[in-house]
């Protein structure tokens, strides 16, 4: 100050009030300017003044519309074309953006603790968590599901693309083991004979096959015969020679199962289908499809069981 007492600055400055309740869309302090010409501008000593803080024009509660237009400028010289901008509608409402980060803790401490107290979003948290909790339950299961499917529809598309076949063989037999044993029998010739003319080509001896029968449980009056086929971890190779037996089979199997009393069903899938084949045209129609794609790529069919 000087020696007469006269301080180095005054600042003048509009004079705002605080309100007591917070902005119904923002959850913010609300300042609005104080009614009478008198009471608008104040006069005070430049050290008073604290921090400086953001606040917004309060738009909705006047309904302020882009009716400006302000002429863009290029080059320090205003063009003939123009923007619109917000037309504010009054200078005395105002929101304090309390989410600005300069000067977040000198504000709070300023103004009213009833103004700044954090409230809950939701009146019963632990009944909303649980009400979520309960959506992601089912949410989650199907996209599970959704999951479960691209990844067995781009398991296809990869077997598919490499030329390769997946047929599996299953024989339901009723009456008689007959059916069963005969495609079992089929299928030990089958591998014997590529194995010994992989075993020409190789000078040597092919992989070990290992052909079963598994019967994974019993119903009444009709027992289940599943034809495995392991060499290994990786599945064995199955000639066109093979196909054509196992043709003259079902062939065969036909005959038996129109003179047995019960009913004998074969099940041949591949990748692109699964289909439950009743009639000898139908299986033949299945397999020489399957033989036509091993043709095309020039691959041999795989069968692979489960």
């Amino acid at each position: 100050m000087h020696t007469d007492g006269v301080p180095y600055g005054l600042v003048t400055i509009e004079h705002f009030l605080v309100s007591e309740e917070l902005h119904p869309d923002f959850e913010m302090p609300v300042l609005q300017r104080p009614v009478g010409p008198s009471l608008r501008l104040i006069t005070v000593q430049a050290d008073a003044i604290r921090f400086r803080f953001s606040a917004q024009h309060d738009c909705r509660l006047v309904d302020c519309q882009p009716t400006a237009l302000h002429p863009i400028v290029q080059e320090r010289q205003e063009t003939a074309q123009s923007t619109k901008l917000i037309s504010h509608g009054d200078d005395d409402h105002f929101i304090v953006n309390m989410a600005a980060l300069h000067n977040a803790t000198l504000l709070r401490r300023a103004l009213p603790i009833a103004l700044t107290v954090p409230r809950p979003l939701y009146s019963d948290r632990k009944a909303h968590h649980y009400g979520i909790a309960v959506g992601l339950r089912v949410s989650q299961v199907m996209k599970r599901a959704r999951t479960q499917e691209k990844r067995k529809a781009t398991m296809a598309a990869k077997a598919l693309k490499k030329g390769s076949a997946q047929v599996i063989v299953k024989v339901m037999c009723s009456t008689a083991e007959a059916p069963a044993k005969l495609i079992l029998n089929v299928l030990k010739e089958g591998y014997a004979r590529s194995r010994a003319e992989r075993s020409q080509r190789t000078n040597g001896p092919g992989p070990s096959v290992r052909i079963t029968k598994v019967t994974p449980d019993k119903m009444e009056r009709e027992t289940e015969d599943w034809v495995s086929v392991r060499g290994g971890q990786s599945p064995q190779v199955v000639g066109r020679w093979h196909v054509q037996k196992i043709l003259e089979a079902l062939s065969m199997l036909e005959d038996e199962r129109s003179s047995s009393v019960g009913k004998t069903k074969l099940k041949v899938s591949s990748l692109r289908s699964f289909k439950c084949l009743s009639s000898t045209f139908q299986v033949k129609a299945a397999l020489t499809e399957m033989d036509r794609m091993s043709r095309y790529s020039q691959k041999k069919l795989i069968y692979r069981p489960t």
